[in-house]
């Protein structure tokens, strides 16, 4: 597939961030982009709690500028601060959204909430700066990741990550600081120039995983608001870091670069691809635990009367068969552990990653896991960006053997992801006051100040 010529790419997102208008976005994808700025706020809020988020805000609370408040406290630190803090908390569980390619909302929910908490930006200039983080930075993704880039390897590749999330940040930060349109160019160019190198594969081989997880995303939320804020003050960065040979793709770890996704933006393109989560940890693994849940409800068994478990996951992931005995960390890689929560209803959910030992009942079924691998029946006919997570569980209990068999994991419906949100928003400020900001999110274009949202959670 042939690359623009030099240059293109940046001048085209730049374009099109420039020219956005949140009158020219569809109902449907300004409704989507809220809901996943809901969805964030509420991980954000609860993963405050977390062992990662208490080191995040402990760092954050260094700061001495007061301009943007974090989680868990409401306290104003640095702008930067705040948006790495935040973060960290949002992705502390990992029950956050996955998508539009990755995790990318993770970033851009946090950063455009700092910069609005700190310039009184309007609830419809920060809808517009995020519909257009997720839009560029999940183009950049997909278009780096996807089979269509013309990789040739199946399944997961050696090197693999999400250096593309950066991107999140640095658009949303260019437009809220309302740069121009080569301040805009510099400000991608000192970004694809300063995103973490790929490191899924390392952490996935690993019990006991560092809280940086699969890529630093607190790392990448900093860094891309250094770009757009260097390049406000006229530092320069390669306006031509996309295409070519040796272009960012190259650098970032991908192994080809589908080139079409990077020549349009806007439209849709960030709705379908996006999957939010019912249960906290990784994707791959939320389909098995959404499984033995399944099973367990539709034969009311108890966790008593299960004798055993055999976990069919379709990634080969060293982690997965840690018992979740190392901390916080290794309880979030662990699907035997996650598996075990699912099919004892373990709540809060919280609870699933605090580091503490599990309940008796827990430990019980972990050691009754296992894990087998998942042998593909046929080829799919869909790609994992459309939910393709495929897994199957066998659960053994004194009153018969169940099996089951998932492809898709299934997409939550609005009304769900409003209950996940009160779930996770109510212990910090009330159920009254947990549906009382998912009604303010939900109409963010109508607020004079985006911050509403922040003065509501530290009321």
């Amino acid at each position: 597939m042939p690359s623009p010529a030099p240059g293109t790419i940046s001048r085209l997102i730049a374009d099109y961030v420039l020219g956005l208008r949140l009158d020219d976005v569809s109902p449907e994808v300004q409704r989507f982009a809220k809901i996943m700025l809901l969805d964030c706020l509420g991980c954000m809020i609860v993963g405050a709690a977390t062992p990662s988020g208490h080191a995040a805000l402990a760092l954050a609370r260094e700061s001495p500028l007061p301009q943007s408040r974090i989680a868990g406290t409401g306290e104003r630190v640095a702008l930067e601060r705040a948006a790495l803090a935040n973060t960290i908390c949002c992705n502390a569980l990992d029950f956050e959204p996955v998508g539009p390619e990755g995790h990318v909302g993770v970033i851009a929910v946090p950063v455009a909430l700092a910069f609005a908490d700190w310039r009184e930006s309007s609830g419809a200039a920060v809808l517009t700066a995020l519909i257009a983080g997720l839009d560029v930075s999940g183009r950049i993704g997909a278009a780096w990741r996807r089979d269509t880039s013309g990789s040739k390897v199946v399944g997961l590749p050696p090197v693999r990550g999400a250096p593309h999330s950066i991107f999140a940040a640095t658009v949303p930060a260019a437009m809220l600081l309302g740069l121009d349109r080569e301040a805009i160019r510099n400000a991608l160019g000192i970004a694809s120039y300063s995103a973490h190198v790929p490191t899924l594969r390392k952490v996935l081989e690993s019990y006991d995983p560092p809280m940086t997880k699969y890529d630093h995303m607190g790392g990448m939320a900093l860094a891309g608001i250094d770009a757009a804020r260097l390049a406000a003050h006229g530092f320069t960065g390669d306006r031509e870091a996309f295409e070519g040979e040796y272009g960012a793709w190259r650098y970032s770890g991908a192994l080809g670069c589908d080139w079409t996704l990077l020549e349009a933006f806007g439209g849709d393109f960030m709705i379908a691809p996006t999957f939010f989560k019912s249960v906290p940890c990784n994707l791959y693994d939320a389909s098995v635990v959404v499984l033995v849940q399944k099973i367990v409800a539709e034969h009311a068994i108890r966790p008593d009367e299960i004798t055993r478990m055999i976990l069919r996951p379709s990634r080969d992931i060293k982690g997965h068969g840690g018992d979740g005995s190392g901390g916080s960390m290794s309880q979030w890689l662990s699907v035997r552990l996650n598996a075990a929560h699912g099919a004892c209803g373990t709540r809060p959910y919280s609870a699933w990653q605090n580091g503490e030992p599990p309940p008796q009942e827990v430990a019980r079924l972990v050691d009754l896991a296992s894990i087998e691998p998942y042998v593909e029946t046929g080829p799919p006919d869909v790609r994992y960006w459309e939910g393709y997570v495929p897994t199957s569980v066998t659960i053994e209990t004194v009153k018969g053997t169940f099996d089951d068999h998932m492809p898709l994991l299934q997409r939550l419906t609005e009304a769900q992801l409003l209950e996940k949100f009160v779930d996770n928003v109510a212990p910090a400020i009330g159920e009254a006051g947990a549906r009382e900001l998912a009604d303010l999110t939900l109409r963010l274009e109508e607020l004079p100040r985006a911050s509403a949202l922040l003065d509501r959670v530290f009321a």
